[in-house]
C-alpha cells in the first residue's frame, strides 16, 4: 500500500509512515512438539505429509487455483489443508477443515502455510502463523514478506507455478531435515517488527503527536510575528 501511495498517487514517501498490524501473542504462540503431534492427529495429518494450511474466505485472491495446479502435479508429498470457505472439490490432495474458531492450532498442526494471492495488502494470517512457528509459503507481491523473519517464510514469484514448485521443493527438504521444527521458536521472534499491541497503539500516538506539533508551528509563528516589541 505504500508503494501504490508512491507509484498511483505521487505521494512523497516523507508524507508515508508504515505501522504494522498488532498480534495477540497470547494467542499465537508455538506449542511444543508433543502437543503439535496431538494436533495434527486431531486433523487427521500423517506424519509423512507435508501440510500446507489455507486459511481464506476469498479463494481466487488468495490463490488456491495456482496451489491447486501445482500440487496436483507434483510428486511432493504435500497436500493442502483449507480452512474457511469450502473449497469446489476435495481430494487426497486438498482437504477440507471446515471455519476453525481455533485457527491457531490449524497453524501448529501444519508444516507451512501458504497465500498465493493475486492482491493482498498485508495478510494477516502469514503473521499469525510464523507467530505459531510455522513458517509461511508466500507470493512475493504480499504486503506482510518484509515483516516476517526471513528463516520463517518462503517467498516466490507472483503467479508463478514453476517458482512455486521450487519453493515447495525447498520447503519439504527443510520440513524433513530433523529434528522436525526445532528451529521455529514462533512468536516476537518470527517477525520483523513489535506485534504487541502497546507498541502499535504507542506508534499511532507518535504519529498524532506528531501531527498535532505540526499544526502549531504555523499558529506560534504567526503570533510571534504579531507580538509587540518591547
Amino acid at each position: 500500500m505504500r508503494d501504490e501511495l508512491r507509484s498511483l498517487y505521487g505521494l512523497p514517501d516523507d508524507k508515508i509512515r508504515l505501522v504494522y498490524p498488532p498480534v495477540d501473542a497470547a494467542r499465537f504462540h508455538a506449542v511444543d512438539m508433543d502437543a503439535r503431534r496431538t494436533l495434527r492427529r486431531r486433523f487427521g495429518f500423517a506424519d509423512d505429509e507435508v501440510v500446507l494450511l489455507f486459511a481464506s474466505s476469498s479463494h481466487a485472491r488468495k490463490g488456491l487455483p495456482l496451489i491447486e495446479t501445482v500440487v496436483r502435479h507434483t510428486p511432493l508429498p504435500v497436500v493442502i489443508a483449507v480452512a474457511g470457505r469450502p473449497p469446489e472439490r476435495t481430494s487426497e490432495r486438498i482437504r477440507y477443515l471446515g471455519y476453525l474458531e481455533d485457527l491457531e492450532d490449524g497453524y501448529r498442526a501444519a508444516d507451512f502455510t501458504i497465500l498465493a494471492s493475486k492482491y493482498e495488502p498485508f495478510g494477516l494470517v502469514a503473521i499469525e502463523s510464523a507467530m505459531c512457528g510455522t513458517p509461511a509459503i508466500v507470493a512475493g507481491n504480499i504486503g506482510c514478506c518484509d515483516a516476517i523473519a526471513p528463516e520463517q517464510r518462503f517467498v516466490f514469484a507472483p503467479d508463478d507455478a514453476a517458482d512455486l514448485h521450487a519453493v515447495l521443493e525447498r520447503a519439504t527438504r527443510v520440513a524433513r531435515t530433523g529434528p522436525q521444527r526445532a528451529w521455529m521458536a514462533g512468536g516476537r521472534a518470527a517477525l520483523a517488527y513489535d506485534p504487541d499491541v502497546a507498541a502499535h497503539v504507542d506508534a499511532l500516538l507518535g504519529l498524532a503527536w506528531q501531527i498535532e506539533a505540526r499544526r502549531r508551528q504555523p499558529a506560534t509563528r504567526t503570533a510571534a510575528a504579531h507580538r509587540p516589541s518591547a
